[in-house]
């Protein structure tokens, strides 16, 4: 007992230690990073501002950092239709259009902190837009924050608005990344009640059963996935490879066969040859 306390003070005074050498360097880093900003020297500042970023342990400082990073970004590569978007938003303050394609072109070049932010802005705008909320957690799914893409989700579905499949089929795609299957299967099954033509939730749903090892279920979507693209090689292939895996090698040699007469990609048609070469040569 006495050991483990003595452990516990030395850790806790080694946390405080790094917690001091962490912020003493970020803050150094930053004000390093803001002079020559200041200065003109864009480079040195961005070099800095990732050092800072490479020290930081707040949550929230890293996500400033994150934030400053993308501003100095966008002004070493000025975009022409982001400087008058951002000239508009200037010049019409509280205008929710301009704002929102302002987002939307932050999210296109990459900027995605920026777009975060704009989106944000747009909400206090106008809560009940559920185009921005939609927008906003595939800012945040994007940036791999997936709490807070849950989060701008739910909140859209929440508006019970002519997005709700879309939503139900994002929170599904949230929970399958972080691995929460149930929770992904359910959202996912939700969407297909109301388009059961949604590719993507289609996709990720056979994704999940073929992740838990029901082949059966996840053989069924990706058939439903073919049928609305028939020439899809790769998910031909992967329908084949599960009945192969199961011991079904005449459902697979129909499929591989089926893959050379389809108009997909001929990486797809070189691997069901070679599969169909490898099998009748063990005949």
């Amino acid at each position: 007992g006495i050991l483990r306390r003595i452990k516990s003070m030395e850790e806790d005074e080694l946390e405080d230690k790094l917690e001091t050498i962490s912020r003493s360097l970020t803050n150094q880093n930053i004000k390093i990073a803001r002079d020559f900003w200041n200065d003109g020297d864009l480079d040195s500042a961005l070099n800095y501002y990732q050092n800072a970023l490479g020290t930081v342990r707040s949550e929230s400082l890293k996500d400033e950092l994150i934030v400053n990073i993308s501003k100095l970004k966008l002004e070493m590569n000025p975009s022409e239709q982001i400087e008058s978007l951002q000239n508009e938003v200037k010049n019409s303050p509280g205008k929710v259009e301009t704002i929102f394609d302002l987002a939307m072109e932050y999210a296109l070049a990459g900027f995605f902190e920026q777009a975060i932010f704009e989106l944000k802005e747009v909400l206090k705008i106008d809560p009940n837009n559920e185009e921005a909320y939609l927008r906003l957690g595939n800012a945040y799914s994007d940036t791999n924050h997936f709490m807070e893409a849950r989060n701008a989700y739910q909140n859209g579905l929440d508006l019970n608005g002519q997005l709700s499949s879309q939503f139900e089929y994002r929170l599904g795609q949230v929970f399958f990344n972080c691995q929460e299957f149930k929770e992904s299967e359910r959202f996912l099954l939700k969407s297909l009640e109301k388009d059961g033509e949604h590719i993507d939730a289609l996709m990720t749903l056979a994704k999940l059963y073929k992740r838990l090892g029901s082949r059966d279920q996840a053989i069924d979507y990706f058939e439903r996935v073919l049928a609305l693209d028939p020439e899809d090689g790769q998910t031909m292939l992967t329908v084949a490879n599960l009945w192969e895996d199961s011991g079904y090698i005449k459902n697979s040699r129909e499929i591989w066969r089926d893959i050379q007469e389809t108009n997909c990609d001929s990486i797809y048609k070189e691997e069901a040859r070679e599969k169909l070469v490898f099998y009748e040569s063990q005949v």
